[in-house]
């Protein structure tokens, strides 16, 4: 995608960001069991998609909903499903939301607004097919712009083990020396959690995980002592599950590729000054 297009999908999001008055949440709320419980205070959070439920409407409404600190605060998106555009500007509102509340994983926020997407174009009998996006598209130029035929939406997902293996240039491919350190990223499929490890015959390594759990595939891997994997582990203690696995974002991975490259191997190994998870990625 072109820096034209990139400005042009960031001007059409800031004219198509909405506010939804508490009124209306409550009228939404009638027939979503989800925001109803945020409402009343049973969650905390929730994504959402209103259109018209009596009749096919072209022109829908996503929007994410946080109760915090006894406030409601909302953000909401309008669409129209056959502009040429619809999944650009979805996943642009998906950034513009991981970037504004970073507990939020923008390829998470993605999926389940096209779930929702895909469930209205259905519930009216329309076609949809789920395109993988990296059959036309690699990293972060997203080939979302797949023109509509008649009674067809496209409604692509991003797949997280091919773009984190994208997204990091494919390092998983790279040969696996015998007895030279390296440090590895390996990604959970069920529930999406991140290993930061370090090992010195990665093939035994990696096959051994996957034999104790088959969901378990390698995305990224550095040759690097294990004083990098001790940084990185110290850079995200706050999001450690248990052991060396951690609950990562994108937004997480984006600072993990910036320190892997910001870095010499295999010397000059000390984290950049003033470097930290906080440091803005672009």
């Amino acid at each position: 995608m072109s820096q034209n297009d990139k400005d042009r999908i960031n001007q059409k999001l800031e004219k198509s960001l909405k506010n939804i008055s508490e009124e209306t949440l409550e009228l939404i709320a009638k027939e979503d069991g989800a925001l109803n419980n945020v409402l009343k205070g049973l969650n905390t959070e929730c994504l959402g998609l209103c259109g018209e439920r009596a009749f096919f409407s072209s022109h829908l409404i996503l929007f994410y909903v946080l109760a915090r600190n006894e406030k409601i605060f909302t953000e909401a998106l309008e669409l129209e499903l056959r502009d040429n555009d619809v999944n650009y500007l979805t996943l642009a509102f998906c950034r513009h939301l991981a970037q504004n509340y970073e507990h939020l994983d923008l390829l998470d926020v993605f999926n389940e607004f096209q779930h929702k997407v895909k469930t209205y174009i259905e519930m009216f009998n329309y076609r949809t097919v789920d395109t993988n996006l990296f059959e036309e598209v690699k990293g972060l130029d997203f080939l979302l712009m797949i023109p509509n035929e008649d009674g067809i939406f496209y409604v692509p997902t991003l797949g997280k083990l091919k773009f984190y293996r994208d997204f990091f240039g494919d390092t998983y491919k790279k040969e696996k020396h015998p007895d030279i350190e390296a440090v590895y990223l390996l990604l959970d499929l069920d529930s999406s959690n991140i290993k930061i490890g370090q090992s010195r015959k990665m093939i035994h390594r990696e096959r051994t995980l996957q034999a104790q759990k088959p969901s378990i595939e390698l995305i990224a891997y550095w040759i690097s002592p294990k004083q990098v994997e001790t940084q990185l582990h110290q850079m995200f203690k706050s999001k450690r599950l248990r052991g060396e696995w951690f609950k990562l974002s994108f937004a997480d991975l984006k600072t993990i590729k910036k320190f892997m490259e910001s870095i010499s191997v295999p010397t000059g190994l000390s984290v950049p000054a003033g470097f930290s998870p906080d440091t803005p990625t672009t």
